[in-house]
């Protein structure tokens, strides 16, 4: 469900100004903390919302 939330290609182009570097089966290294905390974030919304 969460990959179905994020806009892949927009949160790439937003962390690297391209819109083919970050994928959803393909994250590199240098931006994995944000994609992690963006997931944290709507795993707890999830939660708060009962969904």
């Amino acid at each position: 469900m969460i990959d179905k939330l994020i806009n892949t290609k927009e949160l790439s182009r937003l962390l690297s100004g391209s819109d083919q570097a970050v994928r959803t089966n393909s994250i590199p290294k240098k931006y994995e903390p944000a994609v992690q905390e963006l997931n944290d974030l709507l795993e707890y919304w999830k939660k708060r919302n009962n969904l």
